[in-house]
């Protein structure tokens, strides 16, 4: 049994949302989830919904055992030096794989018959670059009106670029040459080169490219550069809204970081991949721990979005519209669920109440147990688990 305790700085505010525990995902009939359409993946989990399944049949168990190797593609020579921790998972739209590659983090676009480069973008960004807050990265984002198609992407120094996808050149119109700066616009005093950084791409819905952020992580001192979110016009460029993952003052679960622990505390930011409901226009936001990893006792209060699972935005506006927390303060470790929410559509019973059919589901695991918070208020609520042990273990969902 989970026990979950509602935010106490949230008393007094509706609670429309629904918090279900159950104790196996098969006890819950479901639509068949769609996945990637048309066979293409064209988001980091295949769709924006994240549900990481693609309903392809042509490899089967029967004839897994004959599969041979047609191709391979190297990116060793990507970069000064190899990159020894790829993580990137390629996009494929139209025939066409997109991704990351190197220790530079350069854009390829490879076809997907033959292996062949088809154009590479490299942008050199110097000791910027070589100072990144994170080298990892996990790919590309990629958008389309239906006449347009566009690869999106964030450099090592944190920079958003916005690539033609048939050619690789930048984007003209968009930002500055095809480039915005991810430094500006924080808000907060300029960072130090190196602090901000993101290793995961962007998601894009409705015409709006979300932005996550990665700080140092493990720092020595209580102090860090905060990491907001932030949405971008994806023709334009132009910002649409930042979201304050440690709210300043006058905005919602401000005073829940006591003693001005906000005016020094950093982190809190979304690095790993993120997900969205294309219907609902909300985008998901697995939001990491506020510094330091593991001590908590300079920042008290109970800290409202950090640590949170899930907390969903409105992909127009970027207002708050829910949120699902895995650990309180985490005074004595490191509790985010730092990975990407799989949005899942079920029309289910429980008891003798129906659902409706359309409504969306996030889901994490917590010792072994499903919960399922179900989105579909316009009113921010908070809901605080206090389990006694969370391993930051999420899942995906193919039902």
């Amino acid at each position: 049994m989970v026990r979950y305790m509602r935010n106490t700085a949230m008393r007094g505010v509706p609670r429309y949302l629904t918090l279900l525990a159950v104790a196996a995902w098969a006890t819950m009939p479901t639509a068949g989830q769609t996945g990637a359409k048309t066979g293409e993946w064209r988001y980091y989990g295949s769709d924006a919904g994240s549900t990481k399944y693609s309903p392809l049949d042509q490899i089967s168990k029967d004839n897994v055992k004959d599969l041979r190797i047609v191709w391979r593609w190297h990116a060793e020579n990507f970069g000064p030096r190899p990159d020894y921790n790829l993580q990137a998972t390629p996009l494929m739209v139209g025939g066409v794989l997109y991704t990351t590659a190197g220790s530079r983090r350069n854009v390829v676009a490879i076809d997907g018959a033959t292996g062949e480069t088809l154009w590479t973008f490299r942008f050199d960004e110097g000791q910027r670059g070589e100072r990144a807050a994170r080298h990892q990265h996990r790919g590309v984002a990629y958008w389309t009106d239906a006449t347009q198609e566009r690869i999106l992407y964030i450099t090592p120094g944190y920079q958003l670029i916005a690539l033609d996808a048939k050619s690789g050149r930048p984007i003209s119109s968009f930002g500055r040459n095809g480039v915005v700066d991810l430094y500006e616009g924080l808000d907060r005093p300029d960072p130090k080169p190196g602090t901000l950084g993101s290793s995961s791409p962007p998601i894009v819905v409705k015409d709006v490219v979300v932005v996550g952020t990665a700080g140092l992580a493990s720092v020595p001192t209580k102090e860090n550069t905060a990491a907001p979110v932030r949405g971008y016009d994806v023709r334009t460029g132009k910002p649409m809204w930042i979201f304050h993952t440690i709210p300043r003052p006058g905005e919602f679960g401000h005073e829940t970081w006591e003693n001005d622990s906000w005016s020094y505390t950093g982190n809190t930011g979304v690095w790993a991949p993120m997900s969205a409901d294309e219907d609902l226009g909300y985008v998901y936001l697995p939001v990491e721990t506020p510094t330091n990893d593991f001590y908590g006792g300079d920042r008290l209060g109970d800290n409202v979005f950090a640590n949170s699972g899930t907390v969903s935005r409105q992909m127009k506006s970027g207002k708050d519209q829910a949120q699902v927390r895995s650990g309180s303060r985490a005074a004595l470790r490191d509790w985010q669920a730092s990975c990407s929410v799989s949005s899942v559509r079920a029309d289910t019973r429980f008891g003798a109440r129906r659902l409706p059919k359309d409504a969306a589901y996030s889901a994490a695991v917590i010792e072994s147990t499903w919960i399922v918070l179900v989105l579909a208020s316009s009113v921010p609520t908070t809901l605080t688990f206090r389990p006694a042990n969370f391993f930051g273990v999420c899942w995906s969902l193919s039902v």
